[in-house]
């Protein structure tokens, strides 16, 4: 209630008494006050220079602290608890004050029971524009930064385990594949061995016969050494040996190859032939892999179809036969060392195949359907091309249809 005092017309004083209802701001001030002394995070309110005002219980236990001890002290004071943090209470205490949001910021402190982490928000009292103080909220995140640390621990350690799980997983695969490589090259020795161990044997008996004897020696020996030859290359990839050249002119020397076999037929379409960065002996032995397979397929004759194209960034080239196609099953494996369709070979030309196409920045994917034929789709990109992308061999003429 306030008292207001008045002077009537006839000089009289009177004593004009205002009653005003301030229930609903007492309950306020009490729902306030429980929610403060209540509320599972630390308050403290400050007024504007930085003194405590008033603090609540929980944010007395986080500090372990007495009311006595820190009402009235100043929040400026406490900046040596600090030390070597990144955290300064002038700083923020200044934004703050200026009306600047601050994000919450962390700290340590050296407690009786021990290091604790603490988070902070603290924010700007204002009515009609008028700083009346600051409040500080308060949260001890010790737990949580515990858990972080032991989970980034247990991740650390996950990995470590993971890693040496995996090294022990291709330590083994390697061993695998040793013993399968060896067991293949056993194998596949064994029967060129054997002609030259027969053809001493009767050389010695009929001399008279040793140019015959020598032949199948000598094709024995060379046989040996493409195995081993196979074996080399594919399972060590050397550096890339580039230079510009036409691919068009490189898919020609391989193609030469078919004019000696008979009943095969093969269609060139040169669609597009950039000159290129590229490893000339590498992909010689890519395309010949690929028509000696093709070939290979078609054992009662067939056609070979080769077509290059652009392809957005790429350039594009399809090796297509009508062989006798692959099991679906098997076209996955074809590019894994060992996996092979025929009954002589090693499994590695695809290996090398695909090891070369990528290296050069490409891919290389099979399509096939039993007794329809196989698709093999090559890209490469032509981001080295040269200017003349347009050029074509003079060896190669578009569209040209060639038998062999």
């Amino acid at each position: 209630m306030a008292y207001i005092t008045l002077i009537n017309y006839n000089g009289k004083r009177e004593v004009l008494g205002i009653l005003k209802d301030v229930t609903q701001r007492r309950m306020r001030e009490e729902e306030f006050e429980n929610i403060f002394r209540s509320s599972p995070d630390g308050i403290m309110h400050l007024d504007i220079d930085g003194k405590v005002k008033s603090i609540n219980d929980k944010a007395l236990s986080i500090f372990e602290l007495n009311s006595e001890g820190i009402v009235g002290e100043n929040i400026l004071d406490f900046e040596y608890l600090l030390k070597d943090q990144n955290v300064s209470v002038y700083d923020i205490y200044e934004k703050v004050v200026e009306g600047k949001k601050i994000k919450p910021f962390e700290f340590q402190l050296q407690l009786s029971r021990g290091i604790r982490y603490i988070e902070m928000t603290a924010s700007l009292l204002t009515v009609n524009n008028e700083k009346l103080g600051i409040l500080l909220v308060i949260r001890d995140v010790t737990r949580e930064k515990e858990i972080e640390l032991e989970r980034v621990k247990y991740t650390e350690n996950l990995e470590e385990l993971v890693n040496e799980r995996t090294r022990q997983i291709v330590d083994a695969e390697k061993m695998a594949a040793v013993g399968k490589m060896s067991s293949m090259i056993a194998h596949d020795l064994k029967g060129p061995l054997q002609v030259i161990n027969n053809s001493l044997h009767l050389l010695k008996r009929y001399p008279q016969n040793s140019q015959t004897y020598i032949e199948y020696i000598s094709d024995s020996v060379q046989r040996c050494n493409e195995m081993l030859s196979e074996l080399s290359t594919s399972v060590k990839q050397s550096p890339l040996n580039k230079e510009k050249i036409s691919i068009a002119d490189i898919i020609n020397d391989s193609v030469k190859q078919l004019d000696l076999i008979e009943k095969i037929e093969y269609e060139m379409n040169i669609n597009m032939n950039p000159s290129m960065y590229l490893d000339k002996s590498k992909l010689r032995r890519v395309f010949d892999n690929l028509l000696k397979n093709a070939v290979e397929a078609m054992p009662e004759g067939g056609k070979i179809k080769i077509n290059t194209n652009k392809k957005g960034n790429d350039i594009s080239i399809e090796i297509i036969d009508t062989g006798v196609g692959i099991p679906e099953e098997k076209i996955d494996k074809l590019f894994k060392p060992f996996n092979t369709t025929k009954s002589k070979g090693m499994g590695l030309g695809l290996v090398f195949c695909k090891n070369t196409i990528e290296s050069h920045g490409g891919e290389i994917a099979i399509l096939s359907e039993r007794n329809k034929g196989t698709k093999i789709m090559i890209t490469m990109p032509l981001e080295n091309k040269l200017d003349d992308e347009n050029y074509v061999s003079e060896s190669l003429k578009i569209n040209d249809t060639l038998t062999g």
